[in-house]
Parts: C-alpha cells; sequence; structure tokens
C-alpha cells in the first residue's frame, strides 16, 4: 500500500467539509467532528476544543483451534494493510502491512453481508459480496463454531468520540472448518495458523496492528 500526504480538497468529491464535519458522502466508515470539553475535573486544564472520530461498532475477533501439550493452540491471523500503519519494511520501504486478526468489519461490512446472504442487488445492479466470517456476528452462527461470546469494549476516548468496538474469541475443532471462509476472502495467501509462541515474537517486534493486541487480552 502506497500512501502519499494531500490536502484536504484533494479529497473532494468523496469526501466533504463542512461547517461541523469531514465526511464521506455516503455517510460511510467515520467522520472528524467538532467537540467542545465545558466541565473536565482532574485534567490539566478545565476545559477546551479539539476534534473527534465519530464511528460506528466495530467487529474484531480471533479463531483459535485448541491443541494440545504435544501441539500447542493455534490462532488464524491475517496480513492486514491500513494507510495508517507503520509496518513490514521491505527494501527500505513501508508495506503498511500488519498481522491483524481475521475478523475484522465494520457495521456497515455487516449489513452488506447480510444482504448478500438474502441475494440482493446494489445500486448498480451487481450482488452483494460476503464478507469473510461475518456470520460470526450474525443470529445464525455457522455450525463450525463451538463457542464465541462477543464482548463490548470502549475505545481511546481522547481521539474517539463514545466508540464501542465488539471483540470475541472463536473455538473451533477443525482447520478444514474455517477454510471455506478463508477462500471466501479472494486472499487465502494472507492468512496463516500460528502457535501463541509466534504471536509473541510478532508482538515484540511491533509487527501486530491495534486490534490484534485488543482482541488478544481475551486470551487472558
Amino acid at each position: 500500500m502506497e500512501v502519499e500526504r494531500v490536502p484536504l480538497s484533494v479529497l473532494a468529491p468523496t469526501w466533504m467539509t463542512d461547517e461541523t464535519k469531514i465526511s464521506r458522502q455516503d455517510g460511510q466508515f467515520f467522520s472528524v467532528e467538532g467537540f467542545q470539553i465545558k466541565r473536565s475535573g482532574g485534567r490539566e486544564v478545565s476545559g477546551w476544543g479539539q476534534p473527534m472520530i465519530v464511528q460506528s461498532t466495530g467487529y474484531v475477533g480471533l479463531i483459535r483451534k485448541f491443541g494440545s501439550r504435544i501441539d500447542p493452540d493455534k490462532l488464524l491471523v491475517r496480513l492486514f494493510p491500513e494507510p495508517g500503519n507503520i509496518g513490514f519494511i521491505v527494501d527500505d520501504t513501508n508495506t503498511r502491512v500488519l498481522v491483524g486478526p481475521p475478523i475484522q468489519f465494520s457495521t456497515g461490512n455487516l449489513e452488506n453481508h447480510r444482504k448478500a446472504m438474502r441475494g440482493e442487488l446494489d445500486s448498480n445492479g451487481k450482488p452483494y459480496k460476503p464478507v469473510p466470517f461475518a456470520s460470526i456476528a450474525t443470529e445464525e452462527k455457522p455450525t463450525w463454531v463451538n463457542f464465541a461470546t462477543w464482548e463490548d469494549a470502549v475505545e481511546d476516548g481522547g481521539r474517539f468520540y463514545e466508540k464501542v468496538n465488539s471483540y470475541v474469541v472463536v473455538n473451533v475443532s477443525s482447520f478444514e472448518d474455517v477454510e471455506e471462509e478463508i477462500q471466501l476472502s479472494g486472499q487465502p495467501e494472507n492468512f496463516a495458523w500460528i502457535n501463541i509462541n509466534h504471536w509473541r515474537i510478532l508482538r515484540q517486534s511491533g509487527l501486530i496492528n491495534g486490534h490484534m493486541r485488543a482482541v488478544s487480552s481475551l486470551l487472558i
């Protein structure tokens, strides 16, 4: 992923700026809005103004296959590029790619997945594409899911306004159970099974993304 700084005006017409916010015309993903903090006990100053990111709930999860003393538990992970990442460096170039969880989608993605399952078409007359592993967050979980309980967690309140993500660790009994979903991603080469020692090395090397770091807390 190559990323270049540009003036905000270059982002139009997809993104627009008005007196209250910077947002996409279709309202998707997130907006940047202004907030005035009027009373703040226990902080360095009593009040201030700042922009904040307003974003709907995201869904983040790990998939774990239980192992044994000889063959330890395995975690399914995914290589994930994001424009703000300091990722793997290849030939002195920041690829923006970090290791993240296999389940990572927004509320909008989940709604599009439901539309795909119902066979609906988008505004261009094309079928909606199913989102890999999004069925885990729906009313009818896949049969291969042994256990999955979602937990809500508030994100960084210094940047996000009342932002909540929902996290889960999904337990499965075999690798084959999730293979179809991996193929559904269209990029199966971006997925891999690792054990906790591999995860620890990646964490210590600074090569896991924030979602991976947050959802890994459910393993404790």
